[in-house]
């Protein structure tokens, strides 16, 4: 193994072992129907935060954009603690509805009692588990992609 690898990897396992020490109670990928840019997607990301923070969920959010392997754009993977490490049926709905908003997910009516959308934009929110290294997850695609300058990562606070 040359030195430039052996320097990636461990500056890749610093990164992924400070991130998984941070104390995430989320794991988060983000898509949507439409294609998003790098910018895009980093508006996305910022609204969706914000929403949550008006809402007294308290977060703290790393993320990551990263490019589809088969299609064009990107979606996000985020990492994020709210002030609940685990959420109520209600609240998990509440935020992926929150979501739909913020992508700009149309509304259509309302049939049996629920929202029907047009264009679902799709939120994989998961309890965070420290055994599924998470931080390794999205440092990985931090990694890969500065090779080609195509990702953009931070920390909202």
């Amino acid at each position: 193994m040359t030195k430039v690898v052996k320097k990636h990897n461990a500056i890749q396992t610093a990164y992924a072992n400070w991130l998984n020490s941070q104390g995430w109670t989320h794991f988060v990928t983000l898509t949507t129907p439409y294609t998003l840019t790098l910018n895009s997607a980093r508006r996305l990301i910022d609204r969706f935060h914000t929403k949550l923070k008006e809402q007294n969920f308290e977060p703290i959010t790393f993320y990551v954009c990263e490019r589809f392997e088969v299609k064009d754009g990107y979606h996000l993977h985020a990492l994020m603690k709210l002030n609940k490490n685990k959420l109520e049926k209600h609240e998990y709905t509440f935020i992926t509805e929150l979501y739909q908003m913020c992508a700009g997910t149309a509304k259509v009516t309302k049939i049996d009692g629920n929202l029907k959308y047009m264009n679902w934009s799709r939120i994989d929110l998961q309890k965070y588990s420290k055994t599924k290294n998470g931080g390794g997850y999205v440092t990985k695609y931090i990694m890969k992609e500065n090779k080609n300058k195509g990702a953009e990562y931070d920390l909202l606070i």
